[in-house]
C-alpha cells in the first residue's frame, strides 16, 4: 500500500475539517521519505492505538510509521527448510537448506573441508 492509499484509507475514518485536497497534501509532505514502510501494518496500528475522533497529528503518524519499515529480502531458492542428507566420512549427516543472505552459515562445501581435515578419536 502506498501513502496515498493510505492516507485516503484514513480519511474515510477520520474526515478531514479543512478541504481534502490541502490536508491530503499537507500528509503526503509531511510522511514523504525514501524509505519504504508497510503502511497496511500502519492502518492497523492506527485502528487499535488511536483513540480520539479527529485525524491524527503527523508527529504521531512518523512515531508510529517507524516500527513499520519495511525490509526487502533478496529472493530464495524455493529449497528453503527442506532437509538433506550427506554422507560425509562414512558418517551420514542431515542439512537444512537456508536463506543464501544468512550470516555466519557455512556451506556444504566449507563443512566437508572442516570434517577433512578433523582428527577422529579412536576408541
Amino acid at each position: 500500500m502506498d501513502v496515498e492509499t493510505f492516507l485516503n484509507r484514513l480519511f474515510v475514518l477520520f474526515p478531514p475539517e479543512t478541504s481534502y485536497d490541502e490536508t491530503l497534501e499537507f500528509y503526503m509532505d509531511a510522511l514523504e521519505s525514501s524509505k519504504e514502510y508497510d503502511y497496511r501494518r500502519l492502518l492497523r496500528i492506527v485502528a487499535r492505538e488511536y483513540i480520539y475522533k479527529t485525524l491524527p497529528a503527523t508527529s504521531w503518524l512518523l512515531e508510529k510509521r517507524r516500527s513499520c519499515i519495511s525490509y526487502k529480502t533478496p529472493p530464495g531458492s524455493g529449497q528453503e527448510g527442506q532437509i538433506i542428507k550427506r554422507t560425509i566420512n562414512g558418517y551420514e549427516y542431515e542439512f537444512i537448506i537456508v536463506p543464501s543472505h544468512w550470516d555466519r552459515v557455512k556451506t556444504i562445501a566449507q563443512l566437508k573441508e572442516e570434517l577433512a581435515t578433523r582428527k577422529y578419536k579412536v576408541f
